[in-house]
């Protein structure tokens, strides 16, 4: 039952992601970028761990309002683009999707395809506010921006190595719920293991994620067995449990 429950979740959130897709003003927007931002947005089997992440966080109160969403995977996708193109041909084996995205398009055209993927989120979000009544377009400029996710992916090291100790779904996540984030730790374990699935697809790297992934499981499990507040931590291990499929 809960994995048709985080299913329709999918689903209702591709759905709003490929609306705001076909509303793109065509005169601003060429049918080459549009064919890229689809590429990037839709992949078959996209695993839509960040959305169904704060589905989760919301629980009973439903989804962020309005674009919220859809803005949060648009970053997050802009973030491998450029992790992508900072480390090339680093996957496992083919089943790569940024590899498979550098091949069907010129990196000039990808390059064009994230700065989209960075301001389009912005124009979103206009106007609209997070918890603490502060703009959202200025939250998440701060967690992606110079100072956030895209000088941390500047600044580490060479390699996948050094991608698999960032993590902008915290951020991301963060900078739209509020402080509620920073407060509890089984939230940013949840977070990071989510991280290491995308990442996973992203470049192809399976295997060697599999095992930073299973000790996050092992922890919240345990969480979930020793505390009253286990009920709540064990929506978070079904998302994962669902992802995992």
């Amino acid at each position: 039952m809960r994995n048709m429950y985080f299913f329709k979740a999918r689903r209702v959130f591709e759905g709003k992601l490929e609306a705001c897709l076909e509303s793109l003003d065509r005169r601003h927007y060429p049918a080459s970028l549009l064919e890229s931002l689809s590429a990037v947005l839709l992949p078959p089997g996209a695993p839509r761990g960040l959305p169904l992440y704060v589905k989760t966080l919301t629980g009973d109160q439903g989804w962020f309002p309005g674009n919220i969403p859809v803005a949060l995977e648009c970053l997050l996708r802009a973030f491998f683009l450029l992790a992508e193109m900072g480390f090339p041909g680093s996957g496992e084996s083919g089943e790569s999707l940024g590899r498979n995205l550098g091949a069907r398009f010129s990196q000039a055209q990808l390059l064009l395809t994230a700065d989209t993927l960075f301001t389009w989120p912005l124009e979103l979000l206009a106007g609209e506010q997070g918890p603490d009544g502060l703009s959202l377009v200025n939250r998440l400029a701060q967690a992606m921006g110079p100072g956030g996710c895209l000088a941390e992916l500047d600044c580490c090291p060479t390699g996948i190595s050094g991608l698999l100790d960032l993590d902008p779904v915290h951020s991301l996540a963060a900078a739209a719920y509020g402080k509620i984030l920073k407060e509890e730790k089984e939230l940013g374990l949840v977070s990071r293991w989510i991280y290491l699935q995308e990442l996973a697809g992203w470049f192809g790297l399976k295997n060697k994620v599999r095992r930073n992934q299973k000790e996050i499981e092992r922890e919240l499990c345990g969480k979930v067995e020793k505390e009253a507040s286990g009920k709540r931590w064990g929506a978070f291990v079904e998302l994962i449990g669902f992802l995992k499929d």
